[in-house]
């Protein structure tokens, strides 16, 4: 069979010979330059602008979720000044505040007394000539009580007295001490402190600064003061 020819005489096009191109070179019919197979997005920057401002985001809302919800591990008890295993008190303010307010007493102060040496000594109470909780009696001459003087816990009491008043000196208290008395007439004391102090007396009550401080909180009330007793009534209080 003879080759076929077109009528101009030209080579038959559907040979491709002007299509063949070589790889990695110019085709200039379509204007295309390759680079070695590759291919480069115009998107692809702006693409990785938005992933990294979404990773921004995402440790912002990381961080914020951490600080309201913090670990279990970072958690600190509040300290409410009592040790949750003993029951002691730990709060230092309040023992220095109490300190102070002791320091702020005068317990030596016998200004509220005439010189001992122009009264009557009627005798001691609570830890007193070598005895512990000691109570003092004060009889009539048939024998009968008439007059009671008593201090339980650390420290004494003695009694001095005239023909006006009845004056009761304090020593060596603490927050253990517990004072109760029973008297007839006028009586006087100073500063006093201790967990609990109550007096009765048919006269009237002159005192100087108390400051109780019971460690066993009991139900009973820390300082009671009854004057004008007459018969076991209440006239004055």
């Amino acid at each position: 069979m003879n080759n076929f020819d077109d009528s101009l005489g030209n080579e038959n096009i559907l040979s491709g010979d002007i299509l063949a191109t070589n790889l990695g070179e110019e085709n200039t019919s379509l204007g295309i330059t390759p680079n070695d197979g590759t291919f480069s997005d115009p998107f692809s920057n702006e693409l990785e602008s938005l992933s990294l401002i979404e990773k921004a985001i995402q440790s912002d809302q990381e961080n914020n979720s951490n600080n309201s919800n913090p670990s279990t591990n970072d958690f600190s008890p509040i300290d409410i000044g009592i040790d949750p295993l003993t029951g002691d008190n730990t709060d230092n303010s309040s023992e220095s505040t109490k300190e102070s307010e002791i320091a702020s007493l005068d317990l030596d102060d016998t200004s509220f007394a005439p010189p001992k040496s122009e009264l009557q000594f009627a005798g001691g109470f609570g830890d007193f000539e070598g005895g512990n909780d000691v109570t003092l009696e004060i009889k009539d001459t048939e024998g009968n009580i008439i007059e009671t003087f008593a201090l339980s816990g650390e420290g004494q009491g003695e009694v001095y007295r005239n023909e006006e008043k009845v004056y009761l000196f304090f020593s060596g208290t603490d927050e253990t001490t517990e004072v109760d008395i029973s008297a007839n007439g006028n009586v006087t004391f100073g500063d006093f402190f201790g967990g609990s102090l109550e007096i009765e007396t048919t006269g009237s009550i002159e005192g100087g600064d108390i400051l109780l401080d019971d460690e066993d909180d009991t139900e009973e009330p820390g300082l009671v003061l009854k004057s004008g007793l007459e018969g076991g009534a209440i006239v004055d209080y």
